[in-house]
């Protein structure tokens, strides 16, 4: 897998407690792979991609709350579809040591793992970009909340993760 990533990003503080940041993202992408078993079998795995991201997010700090929210366009080449990725995180500090958190977000993977057994023998993983065919982009919902006490350079973190999985690729190539 190669990965060539341009990235500007641009923070601005308008004041004590809001603050904006923006920027913009180009992702080349490419995995290359020539696999051959024995002569008996030959197969190239060359797919490649670019990723056009835009994005944004508003930090916001008032009293015992910060809240950010924020939202992530890609325009991914092989699909030519837009996703957008909605982000939303707050904490509120409950008493100077109490702190609870929460979060949600969308994500989508362009990438995907194919695993390859040759001729009944042990499999080999190979990574392959999202097509819209053979391989579709994979969506993931995530909500996150916990709670943290932070005291004498101690803390102590629980979270309860989620997470919602669409597009999951299960491929398995068998050869015999």
């Amino acid at each position: 897998v190669n990965d060539i990533t341009l990235k500007w990003l641009y923070n601005l503080q308008l004041n004590s407690g809001n603050s904006l940041e923006v920027g913009t993202e180009i992702n080349y992408i490419n995995t290359d792979y020539d696999i051959t078993y024995y002569d008996e079998w030959n197969e190239n795995f060359f797919l490649q991609g670019l990723l056009y991201t835009g994005f944004a997010q508003y930090d916001f700090t008032e009293g015992r709350w910060n809240i950010s929210a924020g939202l992530r366009g890609t325009m991914y080449q092989n699909t030519v579809e837009v996703f957008a990725e909605p982000r939303l995180k707050s904490t509120f500090n409950i008493t100077d040591f109490w702190k609870l958190k929460m979060g949600y977000s969308i994500h989508y993977q362009y990438i995907n793992r194919i695993s390859i057994t040759p001729f009944g023998n042990s499999d080999q993983f190979y990574w392959v970009l999202s097509d819209d065919e053979l391989y579709p982009v994979m969506r993931s919902r995530h909500w996150i909340g916990g709670l943290s006490y932070n005291r004498n350079n101690w803390t102590f973190d629980l979270e309860l993760y989620h997470k919602e999985n669409n597009g999951i690729l299960e491929s398995e190539y068998v050869l015999y």
